[in-house]
């Protein structure tokens, strides 16, 4: 990460340990996978590959701006309860006319305020697209997009083994579904005990258990209902528009599937 993203390890207390072991492996047929999301976004990182003789080959997931923005609002509102008083219609009004103060007076920690402040700039993905292509290439980018995984996983996974060069891989269970957006019955407590456990880093003894007893508790089905988001969707659609038509003619994707 960028020194100046809150992310940076410099900046959080996060255990590290198993992130850097992850990458420790000396066997020779190892392909090693970052799935970090902000990767996309960062200026030292794309420097770094401009520097180097071999390039890593980039996987990049996108899913419609519009959506993407109220997932990344719905999860920074109830998985990890950071926003106060602050409805998806009056986030997008924040959004589009530039009142990010607004933004952040209504987050309780500056992770939350750097990520939906950023939102609207990380979802023109041709910006950022366009600085990887330089860097390592469009022979080594592969895009796939979201509701394609959502509608046929086998045919894009099959796509993605090809690109990379797998003939064989036990899939496991591709259907799983991570960081689903929920809804918290008490943010107040969520918001301090998730706090807590990223403190002392993911290590946790009795770890699945403690989280299935804990969501018995605390989670409910997301029930956010079309109308009241539905008005700041349009709103995005438009404004993303065409920056979409430009990532269409410049990678050469079909994203009907985002209209």
């Amino acid at each position: 990460m960028d020194s100046d993203n809150p992310f940076n390890a410099k900046n959080r207390n996060f255990a590290k340990r198993g992130y850097v072991n992850f990458f420790a492996s000396n066997e020779s047929k190892v392909l090693h996978m970052d799935g970090t999301p902000l990767n996309l976004y960062q200026k030292d990182l794309v420097s770094e590959l401009y520097e180097m003789d071999e390039k890593p080959k980039g996987v990049f997931v996108l899913r419609e701006p519009a959506r993407r923005i109220l997932s990344s609002y719905q999860y920074t509102s109830n998985n990890l309860s950071a926003i106060k008083n602050l409805s998806f219609p009056e986030y997008v009004d924040c959004l589009l006319n530039g009142k990010l103060q607004q933004i952040a007076k209504a987050c309780k920690n500056q992770i939350a305020v750097y990520s939906l402040q950023s939102e609207l700039e990380f979802s023109k993905y041709i910006i950022y697209l366009k600085k990887w292509e330089r860097a390592v290439g469009k022979n080594n980018m592969k895009i796939i997009l979201f509701e394609n995984l959502k509608d046929n996983l086998s045919v894009e996974m099959s796509i993605l083994f090809e690109f990379l060069k797998i003939d064989q891989m036990e899939k496991g269970n591709f259907e799983v579904r991570q960081n689903a957006s929920v809804e918290i019955k008490n943010k107040f407590v969520h918001y301090y005990l998730y706090k807590m456990f990223s403190a002392v880093g993911y290590n946790v003894p009795f770890k699945s258990t403690l989280k299935k007893v804990y969501s018995k508790i605390q989670l409910v089905e997301n029930k956010a209902s079309d109308n009241s988001v539905d008005g700041g969707i349009e709103q995005l659609k438009a404004h993303f528009e065409p920056f979409n038509k430009e990532l269409a003619d410049t990678f050469d994707l079909d994203l009907s599937s985002w209209k």
